[in-house]
């Protein structure tokens, strides 16, 4: 595959060398070497639920949750957290990481490399960076977890929850999240590397230049 700037002259992505009755495959990459990204978390935030004049498909209000801003949002949990059903009761609520704002963000982002690839191209390092690890420290060099189940490991392959290499390990666990063929479909990815900075979005570091907003 081959980089490529789109017609907009803006866009920058990835092109194959080989047409098909398709056209050729394209694909858009968000994001390039340099950029910064802020990592969305689930928190906990003081306010409170109001119902709206929207309905939901059975018919009842919808709510939307009203945040105070005298506090920050936290990432440990409150001695008291109210629960979602409450209507008017103020108080700390859950969240989900998709409401986490960027202004209360604490781990920022930035990808040092870009990488186009086939998924089975993944190497050892990589699948490890991925997340997948042996059981135990002592454990032998050859025993290998994904992640998926949470049983002791032994040595090789059994009931196909421990592996012989972290690649193999890697496999299930990138077919659990995306559906089981996946491995097998070998799609083409995007592989990114990047430096993580333990603070909010909008400080920069000297190694930190530019922003995704």
């Amino acid at each position: 595959m081959n980089r490529t700037v789109f017609p907009n002259g803006k866009t920058i992505g990835w092109i194959t060398d080989v047409p098909h009755k398709h056209g050729r495959e394209t694909a858009i990459i968000p994001y390039q070497t340099g950029d910064r990204l802020w990592a969305k978390e689930a928190h906990w935030a003081l306010g409170h639920w109001q119902k709206t004049d929207k309905l939901t498909k059975r018919g009842k209000p919808k709510r939307r949750f009203v945040r105070s801003l005298n506090e920050p949002v936290l990432f440990k949990a409150p001695d008291r957290v109210l629960s979602p059903v409450l209507n008017g009761t103020f108080g700390w609520y859950k969240r989900s990481s998709l409401f986490h704002p960027k202004a209360d963000s604490r781990t920022t982002l930035l990808i040092t490399d870009v990488r186009v690839q086939r998924l089975q191209d993944i190497s050892e390092a990589d699948a490890v960076a991925e997340g997948v690890r042996m059981l135990l420290e002592d454990s032998p060099a050859d025993a290998w977890f994904s992640g998926i189940h949470k049983h002791s490991c032994f040595t090789g392959t059994m009931e196909g929850w421990h592996y012989n290499d972290a690649k193999t390990a890697f496999r299930d666990l990138i077919n659990s999240i995306n559906g089981p063929d996946t491995w097998e479909q070998n799609p083409w990815v995007v592989a990114y590397s990047f430096k993580v900075d333990h603070r909010n979005f909008g400080v920069k570091s000297a190694h930190m230049k530019g922003a995704i907003t």
